[in-house]
C-alpha cells in the first residue's frame, strides 16, 4: 500500500511539470477558429512616467510642451485629451502658453522615443511638489 502511494505521489508531482515544456503553436500549427496572439516587443509597449519641472514654453499649433528640469529642457507632445489641473480645477490646455515659469508635474507615456503627455498638474509658489 505504501509503495502504491509513493508511485501515485511521484506521478502526481510530475504531471504539473509537463506544462512547463509545452510550446505555443506557431502560425502553421494554429487550430482553426482560435484567436491569433502576437507577442509585443518591449520597445512597442508604452511606459507611464512622471517628471517635475518648470514650464519653459508651450506651442499651441504643434501641441509641444517644453519643461525645464534639473537635467535640461525636455519636450513633450500633449495628447488631445490631456488633463491640465491648477489648484485642483481643470483648465484648458491652451492656457499653458501663458503659464511659462510655473512649476508642474507631468504624467506621460513613452513609447519608441516619443513622450506623450496624459496630464499636467500645475503648482503654486506655496504648494509642495515632492509627492
Amino acid at each position: 500500500m505504501t509503495r502504491q502511494l509513493a508511485v501515485l505521489l511521484v506521478f502526481a508531482a510530475s504531471v504539473p511539470g509537463v506544462g512547463m515544456f509545452a510550446q505555443a503553436p506557431t502560425g502553421s500549427e494554429r487550430t482553426p477558429g482560435a484567436p491569433l496572439t502576437r507577442s509585443v516587443p518591449a520597445a512597442d509597449v508604452a511606459t507611464a512616467l512622471r517628471m517635475r519641472g518648470t514650464i519653459e514654453k508651450y506651442d499651441v499649433p504643434t501641441r509641444t510642451l517644453s519643461l525645464a528640469t534639473a537635467n535640461g529642457i525636455v519636450q513633450f507632445r500633449v495628447a488631445l485629451m490631456a488633463h491640465v489641473r491648477q489648484h485642483w480645477q481643470y483648465i484648458d490646455v491652451a492656457r499653458l502658453e501663458a503659464l511659462s515659469g510655473v512649476r508642474a508635474a507631468v504624467r506621460y507615456t513613452e513609447a519608441n522615443g516619443a513622450k506623450i503627455v496624459e496630464s499636467v498638474h500645475l503648482f503654486g509658489p506655496s504648494e509642495r511638489t515632492d509627492r
